[in-house]
This record gives structure tokens, sequence and C-alpha cells, in this order.
């Protein structure tokens, strides 16, 4: 027998919700507390994580790191 499977149908206002959270993410880096929706939320921890992988890929972390320690050694 097959099983239902429950799909859930985004409208327009909720992926705007889910693109305005991502945007916060990337491009603000600060979260909307008074958005409670839950595509937002959704999105805000989704900017974060592609963020986050994109500094970790361009070894953001490991160049400020050298800058940092070839500014104390000055």
């Amino acid at each position: 027998m097959s099983e239902l499977v429950k799909v859930e149908i985004l409208t327009k206002k909720d992926l705007r919700y889910f693109k305005d959270g991502v945007a916060d993410a990337i491009l603000h880096g600060s979260r909307d507390d008074n958005s409670r929706n839950p595509y937002y939320k959704q999105g805000y921890e989704f900017g974060i994580t592609v963020y986050a992988d994109f500094m970790v890929q361009n070894d953001f972390f490991k160049q400020r790191k050298e800058k940092i320690w070839t500014k104390k050694i000055k």
C-alpha cells in the first residue's frame, strides 16, 4: 500500500519571509527579533550556514589570524 505524504506548499509571502531571513543573515549579520515567522527563521539559519561555509572555504579565519599575528610581531 502506498503511504500518504504530507506536502507543504509555500506561498509567495512565505518565500518572501525566507528570503528576508537569508538576506538579514548574509548582508546585515543581524536577526529581526520581531519576526516570529518560521520561514524567516529557517532562512536566517540557512543564510548563517552559507555565510560561515563561504568564510571557511575562502580561508578568511586563517588570513585574519595571520594578519593579527603579523601586527603583534612588528
